[in-house]
């Protein structure tokens, strides 16, 4: 009886970021590098393309119908290429998805990667530009820019002071502003 330990790629238990429209490829290999056996096959199980069934699923297990567990997974079949197997898909909706790449031996024995299903988070093809967020800190403006530290012993006795009083006091910050051209 042949063992075959399989690697996955991307490997299990990583999470994938990706957009509608592009392209996810998953190869399935053995973990010691010899050629995978002839007879075998490679699939991976998936909820890709299936996003209204797993909606559904989940619905109706918070509900009082009977759930409909694990419909929205399939078996894809994966091609051959040279030692190994692989899959390409589209992705064509919005979702979080999983798989997991395994082998099956002639006999129906299934030899599946340690750890846990590949996670896709997959956003509109819309988010990819145009929504970038800037953060700036003011303090890094102001007259104190440069300064090495800005740590004044007179003012922070007095700071603590006033916070035993229960007040706040905010430091001095820059100003940003926006400059047009003449």
């Amino acid at each position: 009886m042949q063992t075959l330990v399989p690697v996955m790629t991307p490997a299990t238990g990583e999470r994938l970021l990706r957009f509608v429209g592009d392209r996810v490829r998953f190869t399935l290999r053995s973990a010691d590098g010899k050629a995978l056996p002839g007879k075998w096959r490679g699939l991976l199980r998936t909820n890709f393309g299936r996003g209204q069934v797993l909606r559904n699923e989940i619905i109706t297990s918070r509900g009082s119908e009977k759930p409909m567990t694990g419909a929205s997974w399939r078996d894809v079949p994966m091609q051959r290429e040279g030692d190994q197997w692989f899959i390409e898909l589209t992705l064509a909706e919005v979702g979080y998805f999983k798989a997991k790449a395994y082998a099956v031996d002639e006999r129906g024995f299934q030899f599946w990667p340690d750890g846990p299903d590949a996670g896709l988070s997959v956003h509109p093809s819309s988010y990819r530009t145009a929504n970038t967020i800037y953060c700036a800190f003011t303090r890094l403006f102001g007259e104190t820019k440069t300064a090495v530290t800005t740590a004044n012993r007179q003012l922070e006795a007095q700071f603590k002071q006033l916070d035993k009083l229960g007040f706040a006091v905010i430091p001095p910050s820059g100003k940003l502003c926006a400059h047009r051209p003449a």
